[in-house]
């Protein structure tokens, strides 16, 4: 009987219009079309809701989803009434309008008896008939109806009744007999039935629901009617939505208030046991229950963002989660979460990662906006979807999200997410970038973030693929002169104002560290670690630390940096070695003798020690020395290959072993002129290295040739000057320079052919 009802009722047409509505038979009905409680024919009318404020008792909570929004669905369009049915103990045939277009403020109609003079008897009509048989079938007299109170009486519209003790049969020749009895009977004549036109005639019997519970179909609505819930019609497509669903029987429950119309864009709605089925023309008939309705109506029901609903309730979720489709996006349920809004950028990467069956699960709060700059975010299962409209929507997890916690979300330095968490590098890692830097987790090492120059530099290393590997801190700032350094599993990156972001690792880490760090003489690095092989220095502002042979040297600063950074008017031309000799000022025979030494292509004092010069001092940049008894040192630079002495204490140079024959050259205008060679005699002014060599002072014990005049770097100039040696006894000379005895041997020893020399008054030399 249930099904066939149903199939009866499905067959209605709707009509959803404005105004004043008009039913498939064309009749319009009366003010009295909504319908009273059954209690009695005389009992006051109940209560109505208003339009859009609607009570839910008794709701169970539904539940939302995260499925894709399925496309608006529309009303069904008014359609005139189904055609005549054969009466028969289940009904075949039915009619219906849209959505009732009851007035919101439709009053319920107190009950009428019925006036026997309103009606026009007709003497022959098939209905006489018709409602003999119908009562025979109930069982006459003996039956549900008992006794006749009365004849039939047809009336102008066609159709017939007669009055029994206990309850009416109505006929009419669309409809057929069929009883009405009860409590729908009691809140039929209080509508003004058959007349005002609402429902028509019956198209089936009077049907007992419970103890308390009745309903029964007409031409045009269904009339449920209940002790604890009052008598209502169900009409048009909110009512075949009903019945659709199983009407009293099925989720909704009975009918609780009059179909309410009068809302946004013409729409209706009416109230049911467990909730509410809610119409519009561009939605079709939706129901709206538990939960899910809650947190629709916290948001203003159809007036709100979400608009009206689009599809019914969706279940069978993950752990038996619900969602529901609206204009304005979705609201989903689920038991654990509770319902919760899914809209607009948040909503789509929320799709884009799976809805509830990704990595965020279900939202746990709804949208929160009125962040920074009009942001707003979304609390899921896993962690939260950030949006703000200069980033657009990123999801936030785990530990990044933790480290983006701890700085103060959007308002700390990090700002809003920019992309989403990217992961799959170096021993599964993962980042995400942020509008100031990034933060950088693994499993190792956890979230840190990495910004400005410091990040820059680490970026220049390969980030975690690089030397430097993963961060294992965040940025620590607060040190000398405003500096900040993070450290790395591979060492740190160190960074001020005034020198930028350098690395620190290693030996040269450990020897800085052992000097104070910034905060002892060396300061600052102001270069990375520069390596050569396995020789490595770093600059720093107070001086420099090398690598070489598994130890650590410190460096200050002085005179060899100026052939780092320009400051020396003479190259060192990529020597392996430079050494000075610098004077004061003219006519002084003293001057410091400074050593420099190349490591990776940064030279740093290797040492420097107290020297003498000519006794006359230096000569001016390209003026000749001239002849050694005028006691001058040339000024220039120049280069070393040649070493002599009494043996060889392990110079790379070309070593000249002196013997009592050994001589150089000093007589102008001679093939010897500043060179050496050996002779028994002793001519003029040429030096006997060997007495030199040998006397006790020992000048030549150990000397190396200055090439000043002299090949490779110019040719020989008679009478220019000769005899340009570094050597031993550091008093003031005939113009070469002088050192103590340990310093000649070093500085053999580590002298190769190209090394540099460059000699003058400090002036001449640097700039």
């Amino acid at each position: 009987m249930r099904r066939a009802l149903i199939s009866l009722l499905a067959a209605v047409a709707l009509m959803a219009g404005s105004g004043t509505p008009v039913y498939a038979d064309g009749a319009t009905p009366s003010p009295q079309q909504a319908v009273v409680s059954e209690a009695s024919a005389t009992a006051p009318a109940p209560t109505q809701p208003s339009p859009n404020v609607v009570s839910d008792p008794g709701a169970t909570a539904s539940a939302p989803a995260p499925s894709t929004p399925t496309s608006s669905v529309a009303a069904v369009p008014p359609t005139t009434a189904a055609g005549p049915t054969t009466p028969s103990p289940a009904p075949s045939g039915v009619s219906t309008g849209g959505p009732s277009q009851a007035s919101p403020t439709t009053p319920s109609v107190q009950a009428a008896a019925p006036s026997a003079a309103a009606a026009t008897p007709v003497p022959v009509s098939p209905g006489v008939a018709a409602i003999a048989t119908k009562y025979a079938e109930l069982g006459g007299p003996s039956g549900r109806l008992g006794a006749a109170s009365g004849d039939p009486v047809c009336t102008a519209d066609g159709g017939c009744y007669q009055i029994f003790s206990g309850g009416r049969i109505y006929w009419s020749q669309a409809t057929g007999a069929w009883s009405v009895t009860g409590r729908v009977l009691t809140a039929y004549l209080a509508a003004g039935e058959p007349g005002a036109g609402v429902a028509g005639y019956p198209i089936a019997d009077t049907e007992t629901l419970s103890a308390s519970a009745e309903w029964q179909a007409f031409q045009r609505a269904a009339l449920y009617a209940g002790d604890a819930t009052g008598s209502w019609f169900a009409l048009g497509s909110i009512g075949a939505k009903y019945q659709a669903l199983g009407g009293p029987a099925g989720r909704m429950g009975m009918p609780t208030g009059p179909e309410t119309c009068g809302l946004r864009s013409g729409g209706c709605y009416q109230m049911y046991e467990n909730g509410a089925i809610v119409w519009s023309s561009s939605t079709g008939a939706r129901i709206s229950v538990g939960a899910i309705r809650r947190a629709w109506a916290a948001y203003g029901y159809e007036n709100g963002r979400m608009g009206y609903p689009i599809t019914d309730e969706v279940c069978g979720l993950r752990s038996g989660g619900c969602y529901q489709m609206y204009e304005g996006g979705a609201i989903v349920w689920s038991p654990g979460t509770g319902a919760h809004i899914s809209v607009g950028g948040i909503r789509d990467t929320w799709a884009a990662y799976g809805y509830e069956n990704g990595r965020m699960g279900y939202p746990t709060t709804d949208e929160v906006c009125g962040l920074r700059s009009g942001g707003c975010y979304q609390s899921y299962e896993a962690g939260a979807i950030v949006w703000s409209p200069g980033t657009g929507a990123h999801i936030s997890v785990g530990g990044i999200r933790g480290t983006w916690a701890a700085y103060g979300y959007e308002n700390g330095r990090m700002g809003y997410p920019t992309t989403d968490e990217v992961c799959g590098l170096r021993s599964g890692g993962c980042y995400q970038m942020y509008e100031n830097g990034a933060i950088v987790w693994s499993a190792g090492t956890g979230a840190h973030i990495s910004v400005g120059g410091i990040r820059g530099t680490w970026a220049a290393y390969g980030y975690e693929n690089g030397r430097m590997g993963y961060p294992t801190t965040d940025e620590v700032c607060g040190l000398r002169d405003g500096g900040c350094y993070q450290m790395y599993e591979g060492g740190a990156i160190v960074w001020s104002a005034g020198t930028g972001a350098h690395i620190s690792v290693g030996g040269i880490r450990d020897a800085w560290a052992g000097q104070g760090y910034e905060n002892g003489w060396l300061r600052y690095p102001t270069t990375d670690e520069i390596c050569s092989g396995s020789d490595c220095i770093q600059r720093f502002q107070g001086g420099a630390i090398s690598w070489r042979n598994g130890t650590a040297r410190t460096y200050g600063y002085n005179e060899c940096d100026y052939l780092n950074d320009s400051r020396s008017v003479y190259s060192s031309q990529g020597a392996r070695s430079v050494t000075f000799a610098v004077a004061e000022a003219y006519g002084s025979s003293s001057a410091w003798i400074i050593r420099c030494m190349n490591i990776a292509g940064i030279y740093v004092n290797d040492w420097a020690t107290p020297g003498t010069v000519g006794a006359s001092g230096f000569k001016a940049p390209g003026v000749p020395s001239g002849p050694t008894r005028d006691l001058y040192s040339p000024s220039g630079s120049y280069s070393m290959t040649d070493a002599f002495g009494l043996g060889n204490p392990g110079t790379a140079l070309n070593y000249i072993n002196l013997n009592p024959n050994s001589r150089w050259g000093g007589n102008p205008w001679t093939p010897t002129y500043n060179t050496y060679f050996e002779s028994s005699s002793w001519v003029g002014y040429d030096e006997n290295m060997w007495y030199f060599a040998t006397r006790p002072q020992h000048d030549y014990r150990q000397g190396a040739v200055i090439n000043y005049n002299r090949p490779p770097d110019s040719d020989i100039v008679q009478d220019a000057g000769f005899a340009i040696f570094l050597h031993e006894n550091p008093v003031p000379t005939a113009g070469c320079v002088a050192i103590p005895d340990w310093y000649m041997v070093d500085w053999l020893q580590k002298a190769v052919p190209g090394d540099r020399f460059i000699m003058g008054v400090r002036g001449d030399i640097f700039r």
